[in-house]
């Protein structure tokens, strides 16, 4: 067993710059993760919404994705894309794709028959509708599936040091 601490404080007070750069970079690869996987997703809702049939096998594809393991991911798309920001991004959207689609789909499914046929009744069109009906009520599943997505994104941007990047897992690997 050694003497050494779990961790030194002394050691977190002199490398304090580096562990902020390093809090900021894994926060900007959750974002971008989070982002263009919530985009993604949103517009895979949407035409699942229209193509019902769509949604068993986007699910499907969604959770095969979801099921690689990481390393094994980094390994298939580093002769495509090399050791970039790129290849950690492609993984980590990926990986929020099966959460988002599904909250997004159901959301819109649980907003109330008798909501729309009123919206209906006001007149108001399809896009119209789902952007002043609709979304709003759909809204707290639609960010509980973003927080669910975040938590596990910002755990697996650590796994990015392995293949060159920052974040914390830097921390982790290098140190």
């Amino acid at each position: 067993m050694s003497d050494q601490p779990f961790f030194r404080v002394d050691w977190g007070i002199d490398n304090l710059d580096e562990i902020a750069g390093r809090i900021g970079e894994h926060l900007v690869m959750t974002g971008i993760a989070i982002g263009v996987g919530l985009l993604i997703s949103f517009g895979l809702a949407l035409l699942i919404r229209r193509v019902r049939p769509l949604y068993g096998p986007t699910i499907a594809i969604t959770g095969a994705l979801y099921s690689i393991p990481s390393l094994a991911l980094f390994a298939l798309l580093i002769p495509i894309t090399g050791l970039s920001l790129l290849t950690a991004e492609i993984a980590l959207v990926s990986y929020t794709l099966l959460i988002l689609v599904r909250n997004i789909v159901a959301a819109l499914d649980g907003v109330p028959a008798e909501v729309l046929d009123a919206a209906d009744g006001m007149g108001f069109g399809s896009l119209e509708r789902l952007w002043r009906v609709e979304l709003p009520i759909a809204l707290p599943v639609i960010v509980a599936g973003v927080r669910i997505a975040t938590v596990t994104t910002i755990g697996l941007v650590t796994v990015t040091s392995l293949i060159g990047l920052g974040g914390l897992g830097y921390l982790i690997v290098n140190t």
